[in-house]
């Protein structure tokens, strides 16, 4: 009777630490545990490269690499939590949409994740805290807006990748050249499918350096909060266009499958109006603060 007792407690210990390694299987999946990882080392390079080798494993550069391990579980967690639909036809097999892990779970350790990289985030100052609420702010934007758009979605995953390297430096020294040079790298081998669209459309190109020339005229001219905010909207809103008018143009085209019909060349018209709208806003604001004070700062170097 006792050895069978015993059997059966063995048969439920093995089945409950099986369980529990499933469980933590997922979990492990669902935040892709390697990504954390990663995030967490290149978090050490930043603060190797930002001051010396010397504060690399100290107490506050290891509290970074935690906290930036959160954030990019935290993102990795959401994004399956908002293509939950989508995977049970595409990826069936990732923890949320094949059920070993449910939905309103996955919310409760997305949350647990925000929360535990604020509190760690918190410990280092507030310069590294808000740096830390910006990557949740801008992954939350990520999942739910931004995915859908190859132009801003590539590039913001860019930026957010570079910026590790950035907040490593920032922990116990500054950012240097090598830091510069390296969050560049970065942002161009993650931004590379955008440098690719740029390739192919002749007019994301001249975006692209009129975009340039405003912030080089801006940077000389030394705008104000207020100057700045309107050259801002101004080249946004140039870009928003475009890229919606490039939208509009592909789908049109597929829609049509290459037959130019009424619809679709009265789609194209409106939206190459609201390019042509908000080419001549982005012009007058630009005329107003940048041409005539940049035209008038040359007289008077005269």
């Amino acid at each position: 009777m006792l050895g069978i007792q015993g059997n059966s407690a063995a048969a439920i210990r093995l089945r409950m630490t099986w369980t529990f390694a499933r469980f933590a299987f997922s979990i492990s999946r669902l935040v892709r545990i390697d990504k954390p990882l990663a995030a967490a080392i290149v978090t050490l390079v930043g603060a190797y490269l930002g001051s010396n080798r010397a504060s690399v494993f100290s107490p506050s550069t290891l509290r970074a690499a935690l906290a930036m391990g959160l954030v990019v579980a935290f993102s990795f967690v959401l994004n399956d939590l908002k293509d939950a639909v989508a995977d049970g036809i595409a990826k069936p097999s990732r923890p949320i949409p094949s059920g070993r892990i449910s939905s309103r779970f996955g919310f409760g350790v997305a949350l647990a994740l925000a929360i535990g990289a604020l509190a760690v985030a918190s410990t280092l100052g507030p310069l590294l805290a808000a740096f830390v609420i910006l990557l949740i702010t801008l992954s939350i934007c990520y999942s739910y807006w931004l995915k859908r758009t190859p132009l801003f979605g590539n590039g913001l995953i860019g930026f957010m990748i570079a910026s590790i390297l950035v907040y490593g430096a920032l922990v116990d020294g500054h950012i240097t050249w090598a830091v510069v040079k390296g969050s560049t790298l970065v942002f161009l081998f993650a931004f590379s499918g955008v440098l690719a669209a740029l390739k192919s459309e002749r007019n994301l190109r001249v975006h692209l350096a009129a975009t340039c020339l405003a912030v080089a005229i801006g940077l000389y001219l030394g705008l104000s909060p207020v100057e700045w905010s309107l050259v801002v909207f101004a080249v946004g809103l140039v870009w928003v266009a475009e890229l919606f008018n490039t939208a509009i143009e592909r789908l049109g085209d597929e829609a049509a499958h290459g037959k130019h019909t009424q619809l679709v060349r009265y789609a194209k018209d409106i939206s190459a109006g609201a390019v042509l709208m908000s080419a001549l806003t982005a012009l007058v604001i630009g005329f107003l603060l940048l041409l005539v004070p940049f035209v008038r700062r040359m007289f008077e170097l005269r």
